[in-house]
């Protein structure tokens, strides 16, 4: 930072800032909650403001980690992220880097290599969908899903990227199902689409049940893809399908028979 606010000054070698934040995304995956919990809000300045700053770096392999850290974060130490008052400018650092037009300040002759940054960001995107509230996220869902749905819908994007916009898009769905039903029949076929070509992980069934929550509060709009959706979800391998009406599977039965009623 005092590099960037002093030209005279060294600029530090990007390889440092990278492997301090693999190494903290693996110390964070391998001591889990409470641990990484401890670990985060005892020190200052405080890692999140830190990892702000990483993310906005003009260096794509500084980014790449941080997003990755970002994700990491999320998934072992959310409700710490979540209140750390560091979210609002995180989210909106995230949705800068999702942004493909133009006047986006990441897309440059670098473009390759950005897709490798973008592709950690939606996935960490997704993860904080995956987990936070509806109040956490009420100022963001809008552009959040613009952001996926434009991913989704430039075919100039590489695979990996269009699928990680479409798990993030149903684990968004999950959070706000009212905001994305009335789009549904605009953005489920292109949902599905991927969903086909990605493999049955923990992933994929809690986008799957994200976005069959944005069914029930609109069944219509899944008339186009209704076998399209019960063929994916008759793929689904056991472990998805719980006893009774927990999990996916109860929100899969809870599914058909809104359609039906609805018919």
């Amino acid at each position: 930072m005092a590099a960037e606010a002093n030209p005279a000054l060294d600029e530090p070698n990007p390889d440092f800032l990278v492997t301090s934040l693999d190494l903290l995304s693996a110390i964070i995956q391998a001591a889990g909650p409470e641990t990484s919990t401890r670990l985060i809000t005892g020190n200052d300045p405080n890692l999140f403001s830190l990892l702000v700053h990483t993310m906005t770096m003009p260096q794509v392999e500084i980014r790449q980690s941080a997003y990755a850290l970002l994700g990491d974060t999320a998934i072992h130490a959310f409700p710490t992220l979540a209140s750390s008052g560091h979210l609002e400018k995180i989210i909106t650092t995230l949705i800068a880097q999702l942004d493909f037009s133009p006047s986006s300040p990441y897309v440059k002759a670098e473009a390759a290599n950005n897709y490798a940054v973008t592709n950690n960001a939606c996935w960490s995107a997704g993860e904080i969908c995956n987990r936070a509230s509806r109040e956490n996220l009420a100022a963001y869902i809008e552009p959040l899903a613009q952001a996926f749905w434009a991913i989704l819908q430039n075919p100039k994007l590489p695979p990996s990227l269009h699928e990680n916009a479409a798990i993030a898009l149903g684990r968004l769905g999950g959070a706000a199902p009212d905001v994305l039903a009335p789009h549904l029949a605009a953005f489920m076929p292109s949902f599905l689409r991927e969903m086909s070509r990605i493999d049955w992980t923990e992933e994929k069934g809690a986008s799957m049940e994200g976005m069959a929550r944005v069914v029930l509060v609109n069944p219509g709009g899944l008339e186009t893809s209704l076998l399209q959706f019960l063929e994916e979800v008759s793929r689904a391998p056991p472990w998805v399908a719980q006893e009774g009406d927990a999990g996916v599977h109860g929100v899969f039965k809870q599914v058909s028979s809104a359609v039906i009623q609805d018919k």
